[in-house]
């Protein structure tokens, strides 16, 4: 029960309250996922959680576009 949550829309048809959950084994595989679904610069995150056995141990905000 360890694993990585990222919040991601495409920000030239929604905001950031319409991201969806995406979860992955590691903060490594949500910036793969985000790189490789931003080809065009349009794919944006609002934050990643860190989840250990239910907790959310950490918070990474995405203030910005990280992959353009």
């Amino acid at each position: 029960f360890d694993f990585w949550r990222g919040w991601f829309y495409y920000n030239d048809s929604e905001g950031p309250e319409d991201a969806c959950e995406v979860e992955c084994n590691t903060e490594e595989h949500l910036d793969a996922h985000w790189e490789s679904n931003n080809g065009d610069g349009h794919y944006d995150c609002t934050h990643y959680e860190h989840i250990v056995d239910g907790e959310i141990v950490k918070t990474i905000k995405h203030d910005f576009q990280r992959f353009d």
